[in-house]
């Protein structure tokens, strides 16, 4: 669904690269004997300064026809300065120049143009296909199209996201540029200036794309039905895919949104609003300074995952509320309401204007939510930590301390005698999934410290750098912190920031739990890094790797051994 807008700025960017491949081709050089002739500007506005205007019906002579497609091409370069406007252009529908017609440009946008006369400049067509049979002054393009050519062409002859087809009779005098896509040349056509594929191969869905902007685009509606459009639909529930496997993940997160949504919905848009109109700024006194450019990246990742995670939480929303839940009946799975909430959403999105409007809107509530309800989450973290305090120092001379609870008997101590080795922070009664949990930038310090220890290590062991290195380096980490995690409960770089690995139902760490955590370390880092920045947003600072294995991540108190 978030790649409609990306599909739109890809046609821009097509649009940017063709014209500036065209620019860069350089020119044909004229014919000496006519660079020497000085142009007429008085004879430019009549027709009767055409070469071979006088002598059309001796366009069939062979012989000839080399000199008369230089003077055609250096008259067309004049008129493009000077001439009355002699042009043939269609938007929404294709474009034809009937044999024996001559105009100035053929241009077609969302349709295919068509020279079978003569075309005095170039021909173009827009998310479409340009098909030249006729002589040609100027260049042959088509954007996310194919261009076919049978005719002598001036100049270049360029396909975006496209194929280019050259008949027997096509002689082409500048370049054959093909972006995206492949080149058919017959034995017995010519190209004076020779072919250059950037990124070669064949388009199959560029007519289904312009099936898409055509049907689509135009109409205002993300999603179209029609032949060539299975690409869409794949994105479309791919993405469904996602924004169901992030509910059923991080359920606790997806239900928390959810509710902020329901309970604050103008709360949430207003705060999609300042965010959207802030985060340039934020990224621009970034950019000032230099320590500001190193935390760019990591500030677009999250908003980014803010955005992904508030599609799942919009969805959830719609499809909570399709629910007739009874008071006190409890609410189904989130991953369940994104489903059902997709599919009424796509029915929206089939609308024409309402359907990008229902996208802007639901992906402005989403991200707006997520924002809001993360907000909220540590203003009230921030606030109760520091009222505790408060409350105990004010109320210590008007009151007197609350009587003490019987302790339950402690058998500790006996248990420290017996084993003088065990530590005391493993005797202590509080359980240790009760420390405070670790953030994001001492465990990142911590699993520097690690990669940096098992990349010496393979140094001297291996040839570094060779193929397969970063390949062995990332299993070799992994094996090292199931292994660590296993033995000790901590790694190298955990003892040295006083972290430790802890099960959430407080028992030791198996090998199970260990290798599970191990892998979702590989996805974790394999999914761009969001994984690990996913600590900086949870509210249970828990990484993708902990959600898989039921782990977290805790700080223990200064000077506890950890090994």
């Amino acid at each position: 669904m978030t790649t409609c807008f990306i599909k739109s700025a890809l046609i821009a960017a097509l649009l940017a690269v063709s014209v500036s491949v065209t620019a860069q081709m350089p020119a044909v050089a004229a014919a000496p004997a006519l660079a020497a002739q000085p142009a007429s500007p008085a004879s430019d506005p009549v027709d009767s300064s055409a070469p071979g205007a006088a002598d059309a019906d001796s366009n069939d002579d062979a012989g000839n026809w080399d000199t008369r497609t230089q003077e055609w091409r250096s008259w067309g370069r004049r008129r493009r300065f000077q001439h009355n406007g002699d042009d043939l252009v269609s938007v929404g529908h294709d474009t034809y120049l009937a044999a024996g017609a001559t105009r100035d440009s053929v241009v077609a946008v969302l349709g295919s143009a068509t020279n079978d006369g003569t075309a005095r400049q170039d021909v173009v067509s827009v998310l479409g296909n340009t098909t030249v049979n006729g002589p040609t002054a100027g260049s042959a393009v088509a954007v996310l199209g194919s261009v076919t050519v049978n005719a002598d062409v001036g100049q270049d002859v360029v396909a975006v996201m496209g194929n280019v087809n050259l008949g027997p009779h096509a002689h082409i005098h500048g370049h054959v540029v093909s972006v995206m896509g492949a080149v058919n040349e017959d034995p017995a056509a010519v190209v004076d200036q020779g072919v250059e594929r950037v990124l070669p191969g064949n388009i199959e869905f560029a007519g289904g794309l312009r099936t898409w902007v055509g049907h689509g685009l135009l109409f205002g509606r993300p999603l179209v039905i029609g032949t060539g459009l299975s690409w869409l639909w794949g994105i479309f529930f791919a993405c469904l895919a996602i924004y169901a496997i992030l509910a059923l993940l991080f359920r606790d997160a997806a239900d928390h949104c959810i509710a902020t949504l329901n309970d604050h919905p103008g709360k949430s848009l207003v705060t999609a609003i300042l965010a959207g109109l802030l985060t340039p700024l934020m990224f621009l006194l970034l950019a000032i300074t230099v320590v500001g450019l190193l935390v760019i990246p990591i500030a677009f990742v999250a908003l980014f995952c803010c955005a992904v995670f508030g599609k799942t939480t919009v969805l959830g929303w719609i499809g909570t509320r399709c629910f007739a839940l009874r008071p006190g009946q409890a609410a189904p799975h989130p991953a369940l309401s994104v489903i059902v909430g997709g599919l009424l959403v796509m029915l929206a999105y089939l609308v024409p204007i309402l359907g990008f409007v229902i996208f802007i809107l639901l992906g402005m509530l989403g991200y707006g939510a997520v924002l809001y309800a993360l907000l909220t989450r540590i203003r009230h973290s921030g606030s109760g930590a520091a009222a505790a305090p408060a409350a105990a120092v004010h109320a210590a001379p008007s009151a007197p301390p609350p009587p003490l609870a019987p302790a339950p008997p402690a058998p500790q101590p006996q248990a420290a005698a017996a084993e003088p080795g065990v530590a005391a922070s493993e005797s202590a009664p509080v359980p240790l999934t009760t420390l405070p949990r670790a953030n994001f930038w001492p465990r990142m310090g911590a699993l520097f410290i690690d990669a940096l220890i098992v990349w010496a290590v393979i140094r001297l062991l291996l040839s570094w750098p060779q193929a397969g290195s970063t390949r062995v380096w990332i299993l070799a980490l992994a094996a090292y912190g199931a292994v660590m995690w296993k033995a000790k409960g901590t790694t190298v770089g955990g003892i040295a920031l006083d972290l430790r690995v802890v099960r959430l139902d407080s028992r030791p760490v198996d090998w199970p739990t260990a290798c599970v955590r191990a892998l979702g370390c590989i996805l974790s880092l394999c999914a761009l890094g969001l994984g690990f920045i996913w600590i900086a947003i949870d509210p249970g600072k828990q990484a993708w790797h902990d959600k898989l294995a039921g782990t977290i991540v805790v700080r223990v108190p200064k000077g506890t051994p950890l090994v």
